[in-house]
């Protein structure tokens, strides 16, 4: 299946999509995807890197207009005759955002997400094979409990399963969840609102529910002055969580958010700087060359992933153990240095001695 422009985007402000672009993940926007929309904005908005999202525009869905939005989408798409299986075109995935959408009540999750699967596979005829979403640290915290993220994966309560619902027990699969790192001071410098030991809590709640995570990690966040930190506890969450993906996102800041001011400053202060390209590409492959479990690293393009920076990509690639993770790092190194990356940008800021 490949990469388009997926069909939230198409219809944006239109059947029930806000015009602001929903954003899903690369692997969210290929062509067996149909995208719903629970929320609008960002249920946090404050992370001192970002400006994806205005504040105070988070806004939720009620269950009966989330229901109408997806009979409008599933009525626009049985108009077009798109995504039929007459074309060997069919819709298997569902993404439900935009923001993130974990941060909705577990009751109107729960209802929100077994009747997009139940109305697809009425379109389809099949049960599709994976629902995603975006979430947050503190969305998984959240959802802990008796009725928590175990019964979203399931599909549901016992006596009210999804078995009875759709014939097979199907829920939600998988997370989209920027970690961006594992260092508890690099956290609280960019505002994410969590601490590292909350963040492994939050990866304990997903592995006992069955569900999977494709995790985010940020190369250079933080800068020079907090690369060894980041690297080192990044690793240690990664490898006690054990995501089943990682995506790295090298760090692209807008030059007005509050994390592009702090490193100014922190550069004319010359006590910090950012990573030069060569470094965030070290820094992705020294993160990389110490996992040590079975995962999917992504380190991407532009062209695959709009919001980042990384000056070296490589694609996806299955990891087994710790010899592939090495194997990466130094494919990684190789390439930097045949796309000779310049170790001398931005040399005009010094560390102090």
């Amino acid at each position: 299946m490949t990469n388009l422009v997926p069909y939230c985007d198409l219809k944006a402000g239109t059947l029930g999509y806000s015009f602001r672009s929903m954003s899903p993940p690369p692997a969210e926007k290929k062509s067996n995807v149909i995208q719903f929309s629970l929320t609008e904005g960002c249920s946090y908005a404050t992370c001192k890197f970002c400006e994806m999202y205005d504040r105070g525009t988070y806004s939720v869905k009620t269950f009966p207009a989330f229901q109408e939005h997806v009979n409008l989408v599933l009525g626009a798409l049985e108009f077009e005759g798109r995504f039929r299986v007459k074309d060997n075109v069919t819709i298997d995935r569902i993404f439900i955002g935009g923001g993130n959408a974990l941060s909705v009540d577990t009751e109107l999750l729960l209802d929100a997400t077994q009747y997009a699967l139940n109305e697809v596979r009425k379109f389809t005829g099949k049960i599709p094979r994976r629902l995603t979403l975006y979430g947050n640290t503190k969305d998984i915290l959240s959802h802990d409990g008796s009725h928590g993220l175990t019964n979203l994966r399931c599909g549901g309560t016992c006596g009210a399963c999804s078995i009875d619902r759709l014939g097979d027990r199907r829920g939600l699969e998988l997370v989209y969840w920027g970690l961006e790192s594992g260092n508890t001071d690099v956290l609280k410098l960019v505002g994410k609102g969590y601490t590292a030991e909350e963040a492994r809590e939050a990866f304990k709640i997903l592995n006992r529910s069955s569900i999977r995570s494709s995790i985010m990690v940020m190369p250079g966040l933080g800068g020079v002055a907090y690369s060894e930190p980041h690297i080192a506890d990044t690793v240690a969450v990664l490898n006690e969580g054990r995501p089943e993906f990682i995506t790295f996102i090298g760090l692209m800041v807008a030059p007005n958010t509050p994390y592009a001011r702090w490193m100014e400053k922190e550069e004319e202060r010359q006590i910090n700087r950012r990573l030069t390209p060569t470094e965030i590409a070290e820094q992705t492959a020294r993160i990389i060359e110490l996992l040590s479990f079975e995962t999917t690293v992504g380190v991407h393009g532009a062209d695959v992933h709009t919001y980042c920076l990384n000056p070296v990509y490589v694609g996806a690639t299955k990891l087994r153990d710790n010899a592939d993770a090495k194997k990466l790092a130094v494919a990684l190194r190789t390439s930097a240095f045949e796309q000779g990356l310049s170790t001398l940008d931005w040399t005009d800021v010094f560390l102090s001695e």
